[in-house]
């Protein structure tokens, strides 16, 4: 998430860009899209959104692999049934992934501000970074201090 963030300005040009294009843009989610759309033949809108996609896909298939496999492993095998081997482990997994793939869907299209838990649990792990790598290489810091910046970052935070 900390590299994710080196392209904020990325995003803030083409929102820039957009307020200058198409003056009046009703919905800010749609400014890429616009600009686009009134800039470049209507083949480069599918590119673009081709690379939207896949740009989804590869974070999404990471959560969706972990998830099922956490739940296959950590959860069912733990609660329910202590005696899985781990090949029933593994087809309970592959199991889940579609049934997470499906809730997730069903959540993309139908109810788009559950995903805002995504974003708040990325920005949760995020906060944790400066207390990880200062605790590595510093001997000064303590639990005490990193949960006070910690404490701090969230009050002070607009999110």
């Amino acid at each position: 998430m900390p590299l994710y963030t080196i392209t904020m300005p990325l995003i803030f040009l083409v929102g820039f860009t957009a307020i200058m294009v198409v003056p009046g843009l009703s919905n800010g989610d749609l400014a890429l899209l616009t600009i686009v759309r009134k800039s470049y033949p209507a083949w480069f809108m599918g590119i673009i959104g081709a690379a939207g996609a896949l740009t989804a896909m590869v974070p999404a298939a990471i959560l969706i692999l972990a998830a099922a496999t956490l739940f296959a492993k950590n959860f069912y095998r733990e609660m329910f049934a202590p005696n899985m081997t781990d090949a029933q482990v593994e087809k309970l997994a592959r199991v889940m992934v579609i049934v997470i793939t499906l809730i997730a869907l069903y959540f993309a299209i139908y109810s788009s501000t559950h995903l805002l838990l995504l974003l708040l649990g990325y920005a949760g792990v995020t906060q944790f970074l400066p207390g990880v790598l200062f605790g590595l290489y510093w001997s000064r810091v303590t639990k005490r201090g990193v949960f006070t910046g910690l404490v701090a970052e969230s009050l002070w935070s607009p999110t």
